[in-house]
Formats: structure tokens, sequence, C-alpha cells
């Protein structure tokens, strides 16, 4: 990930962590409704003994405290950062620690698999068993975005077959977004009934109505998916590694890497992204075996869902808040030595 990523998302993991954390712990309700818990003892007896400057130090260090939250809640405002945004993350095994990865495993009990190797991520799913659950496989990209924007994966299908049934299986990047008539836009290498490989492009319309649904040929097997809003326009561009049978055909170019072509182009939602999800996606029964190697993903964008960076002079207070807490702490130990 870029340094740029780095920074601007080094306050979600903190705010992210404190939402989350936050167990309600017993002690605190004992003390309001007028119990005392053993744990609180010690502190009632020092307060209730006449030793002031104990509950001195005590409530300085809660309004302290207190002021360290309201400060650190100030620094990591949500804003949306200024473009272009840019995201470029290597799906090999440092993906692991990328704060921007969630990974979708298998289903419980499951024999498909999804492994982190030096070259990429590595999807593998088994035909169906008897009484065994499959499920989507993946990972979702956590950015929420703005304007016009260009999602790149750089991905490898290894296998994929026919299914036995269904309308069909395949590796899947969902767009989601916050139009409740729009909220889904969907891009695949699929396989169906009728042929091994397809481009699938589904666009939601809402409830109640059909999406805009339709079926490519396509006989894809390495390179890159391109799928970038440009206005009001979604647009699907794959460049394949290796020269399709058909060669530079159809309005495709020739380039050094393989060969280029704008896939389809459909008029979409200008809503906000709320995230970007990369499936292998499967059905309730009639699936056969699939293998995929996502190998990286990049995205770039007008406006990037962030938040305010850390002013430098921020780090000297936090230090000097570590120093007066450690200092009001250590005179308690003292005070309570001397009186005790």
């Amino acid at each position: 990930m870029s340094d740029l990523t780095v920074k601007k998302f080094g306050c979600v993991i903190l705010r992210w962590s404190a939402h989350e954390a936050r167990p309600m712990s017993p002690e605190p309700m004992a003390l309001a409704t007028g119990a005392t818990s053993p744990s609180a003892q010690p502190v009632a007896s020092a307060i209730g003994s006449g030793n002031a400057p104990v509950a001195s130090a005590i409530g300085s260090g809660l309004i302290l405290f207190v002021g360290v939250l309201f400060f650190g809640s100030l620094l990591c405002q949500p804003v949306f950062g200024e473009g272009p945004v840019k995201v470029d993350i290597a799906l090999g095994t440092s993906a692991l620690k990328d704060p921007l990865i969630e990974v979708v495993l298998p289903p419980k009990g499951s024999m498909d698999t999804l492994s982190f190797r030096p070259d990429g991520i590595l999807i593998q799913q088994v035909a169906d068993q008897p009484g065994v659950k499959t499920g989507v496989t993946g990972i979702k990209l956590l950015s929420n975005v703005e304007g016009d924007f260009s999602f790149q994966l750089d991905f490898d299908a290894i296998k994929l077959a026919r299914p036995r049934k269904g309308w069909g299986q395949g590796l899947v990047i969902r767009i989601l977004t916050d139009d409740k008539n729009a909220p889904i836009m969907a891009f695949g290498c699929v396989a169906t009934l009728q042929s091994d490989r397809m481009y699938w492009i589904n666009l939601q319309r809402g409830a109640g109505k059909p999406p805009d649904q339709i079926f490519l040929p396509s006989d894809f097997k390495s390179g890159t998916w391109t799928v970038a809003r440009e206005g009001s326009e979604i647009v699907l561009s794959v460049l394949e590694n290796q020269i399709a049978a058909s060669g530079a055909q159809d309005g495709a170019v020739a380039t050094k890497k393989g060969i280029l072509r704008e896939v389809a182009r459909r008029p979409c939602t200008t809503a906000t992204l709320q995230g970007i999800h990369v499936w292998s996606v499967r059905q309730e029964s009639g699936n056969t075996e699939a293998e995929f190697l996502l190998r990286r993903l990049r995205l770039t964008a007008d406006s990037f869902f962030s938040f305010k960076e850390t002013p430098k002079t921020a780090y000297w207070v936090w230090v000097l808040t570590g120093i007066v807490v450690v200092s009001s702490i250590a005179g308690i130990v003292v005070v309570v030595r001397r009186t005790g």
C-alpha cells in the first residue's frame, strides 16, 4: 500500500478499535447504584479517610483521561481526502496485515480453501460434496469513494468449468453504493451452462425492477480487469496477458502486455461507493471445481474517505500526557504508602 494510504488510514484503525472494544464492565454499574465493588473499595477508603492528596490525584487523572479522549477524537475527524488518491496492494502474504483488506473465508466445514502465497491469494473451490456447505470466498476492499474512480484487479482464472446446473459460477467484482436504486454493480468472469468463460455484467436497479444484465463471450485466462466510473457511466475494460484466439479484433488494441479491449459501457449511479468485494461465487448446488489467483489490486479515485492526518505537534502532546499520567500514578502510590 502507498505511504499516502497508510497515513490517511492510520486513525481509522484506532477509531474502529475504540468502537468495537467497549465491553460493559459491571463495576461502574455497581458504583452507580450505590454498591461498592471490591476493586473500588481502596479508592473509596482513601477518599473517605481524609486523604485529600489521593483524591485530588485521582480526580486529576480522570479529568486528564477524559481530555485525552476528547482531543484524540478531534484529531481523527472523518473527511473525504482530495484526489486523486491511489491505493496499490500486492495480494501476497503482506496483504494479511493490510488494514484495507478483509478476508472472506469459506463456510465452516467446507473443503474450499483460501491461502496467502508470495505471488497472491489463491482461491480453490471443490465440486459440490453431499452434505457440505458451500459459499463465497474472497476479499473485501474497505473503501468509500466519491466521484470518478478506477479499480484494477490482476488475476488468473486457473480453473473454471461449466456448472452442472444453475445460472453459473466464477469470480465476481461487486461494487457497493449508497444508492438504494442501484446498490450493487457486479462484473464477473463466469462459467454458465452455455460456456466455460463469459463476461457477466449485472447492475441492480432497485426493488421490483429487473437488473441491467448482459453476458458476453470471453476466453479470458490471465490479465487485468479495470472497472472505471466516468461521470455517469461505468466501463469494464480487460487486458489479456496472452493474445486471444480471435486476435486484436472487435475494437481491441494489441499492446506489449497483451490484448486490451473495452468489454462494456453502461449508465450507472454517481453515488458514493461503500466498498468493493472480489468473490468467487457459488450456487446452492450444481457447482464444479474453480481456482483463481488474485495477484494485485489498485484503486484511484477523485475523493477517498479517510480521516484527518494527525498534526506533528500532537505526538508531543501524547508524550507529555503519558508523562503526566505516569507521574500521577507514582504520586498516588507514594501518598498511599506514607498514609498507610
